[in-house]
């Protein structure tokens, strides 16, 4: 968990959304450190306590998930959630640990005011039930660290973001 100093000097989060490929890259994150300004957490299964971490009025924030979209196994996504304003309520909070990134975003603008801009990283996952990481997955670690400190550089810096296909 980042200190209270942390939490007050962060202006984009990265969240590991899932217990797979999001932990995996937020501890590969941890060990190479973020631009200032930044800092990863891991939120896997704890929606409720990322609602209000993104509605503390960061700049910015960088999701990281397994995301399935028909491509192989360790294809990368940068994504750019959109909610719609008039979409349905999440569920109430006892219902937190499996909300879709849209559906975190809602909580969060219920909560208070949401980042500037959130993009969504998904890896691909193996299709069917797996524990752990494949080796493709795995193999995508690399190059999704180098792409999400990219992503944090261009929110810190008011860069625009490459972005790649429509909201999740």
């Amino acid at each position: 968990m980042a200190t209270r100093l942390e939490k007050q000097t962060t202006r984009v989060l990265v969240a590991g959304l899932d217990r797979a490929f999001g932990r995996a890259l937020v501890a590969r994150l941890a060990a190479e450190p973020l631009p200032p300004g930044a800092r990863a957490e891991d939120f896997a299964g704890r929606a409720d306590l990322l609602a209000p971490a993104l509605a503390a009025g960061l700049e910015g924030a960088v999701l990281v998930d397994a995301h399935g979209r028909g491509g192989e196994p360790g294809t990368l996504y940068v994504l750019e959630p959109h909610p719609a304003p008039d979409g349905p309520e999440p569920g109430p909070p006892l219902a937190t640990t499996a909300l879709t990134p849209v559906e975190l975003l809602r909580l969060a603008a219920r909560l208070g005011p949401c980042p500037g801009r959130v993009v969504l990283v998904g890896c691909e996952p193996e299709p069917g039930p797996t524990r752990g990481l494949s080796p493709r997955v795995q193999a995508a670690l690399e190059d999704a660290a180098l792409l999400v400190t990219a992503l944090v550089t261009a929110l810190l810096e008011g860069q625009p973001l490459p972005l790649a296909g429509g909201a999740p």
